[in-house]
């Protein structure tokens, strides 16, 4: 009867050491309704390997699309398209803990980037991170805002 109870009091923790795990991978995804902010508007994303990425978008509701552009150097000026989502996630600790999630995908000459970040409402500043589709370990942060359109 001992063994039985530790073994269940084992499992039990194994699942709850999981749960807190993965519980950040979880909340991310979670979907509690539609962005409290507008990202409409035209944005530059600097990101930490040096390029500026600048994004024209449109939002209905959730969806987003619109274009980008960077300098590739000998290339020149790059063009693309965007589309994605946005979406809210609700915090425990009243409106100052609700963040907006964020994330396009970017598709240029048939390669695709991916673009998530989150946006507290209380500082309203996107923070996120890019890396090609195919190659996710390849990624850069990035950061733009603060933005102020938010719904009413």
């Amino acid at each position: 009867m001992q063994r039985d109870t530790r073994s269940l009091f084992i499992g039990s923790l194994a699942i709850l050491l999981l749960a807190f795990t993965f519980s950040d991978n979880v909340s991310a995804q979670r979907d509690d309704g539609p962005p409290a902010h507008n990202f409409a508007g035209t944005w530059s994303l600097r990101q930490s390997n040096g390029y500026v990425v600048t994004m024209v978008l449109t939002q209905n509701g959730r969806d987003i699309s619109g274009t980008s552009s960077y300098n590739s150097g000998k290339k020149g000026i790059v063009r693309c398209t965007v589309s994605g989502k946005a979406w809210q996630t609700k915090g425990t600790g009243g409106w100052q803990s609700n963040f907006d999630q964020f994330q396009v995908e970017v598709v240029c000459n048939g390669a695709v980037a991916v673009y998530n970040a989150a946006a507290s409402w209380a500082e309203g500043i996107l923070n996120g991170k890019t890396y090609p589709k195919d190659k996710p370990s390849a990624s850069a942060t990035w950061s733009a805002g603060p933005f102020a359109r938010r719904r009413s």
